[in-house]
């Protein structure tokens, strides 16, 4: 079994087992606090997004002209540069994005921060034809509160090369996303 197929596997898997522990508890789920209604209490890009997490949580490094939008670095970086565009208005996941112009507004953003980011680089071969702009989809997500994926390779791995692989199970691309809409 190759590299790929393993991974997938294992994603499967855990993403079943990820289900099974949701529909038993849904008080807490991915960096997430919930009321018994359904509704959000507590959620850590919430906090982020909105400057009000702890000094040790990430800080995002900005926020786009329409105050909308926040972008932070992931604490596990899976790429060269690897930064994520979150709303501040809490959205689930991409389940949930209904709006075509955030949609357009956080793939601009990430865009727009994903060049300079790279413009910055000693590698000059890194290029934005090579970037990625995905979502995880449930339940393989990590934080539950929509977020944006911008890398630009070289990935940190075989494995997390995989696990944004756009279109697949598990990550899909800002564009079919969009083409959705």
């Amino acid at each position: 079994m190759d590299a790929p197929t393993a991974c997938a596997g294992a994603i499967a898997i855990i993403g079943v087992v990820g289900a099974v522990v949701y529909q038993k508890s849904k008080k807490r789920w991915k960096q997430v606090t919930y009321n018994e209604d359904g509704t959000v209490r507590e959620c850590l890009f919430c906090k982020i997004a909105t400057r009000t997490a702890a000094p040790t949580e990430t800080v995002p490094f900005a926020e786009n002209s329409l105050g909308t939008l926040a972008a932070f670095y992931p604490r596990t970086p899976s790429a060269a540069t690897h930064i994520l565009v979150a709303p501040k208005q809490h959205i689930q996941s991409v389940h949930q994005l209904s709006e075509r112009p955030l949609l357009e507004e956080m793939l601009r953003f990430g865009t727009e921060l994903l060049s300079a980011d790279i413009a910055k680089r000693e590698d000059s071969a890194a290029n934005t034809t090579e970037a990625r702009f995905v979502f995880h989809v449930p339940p393989m997500t990590t934080v539950d509160h929509l977020h944006l994926h911008c890398l630009a390779p070289p990935f940190k791995g075989p494995l997390t090369d995989t696990l944004y692989t756009p279109d697949t199970a598990w990550c899909m691309s800002a564009a079919t996303k969009l083409a959705s809409l």
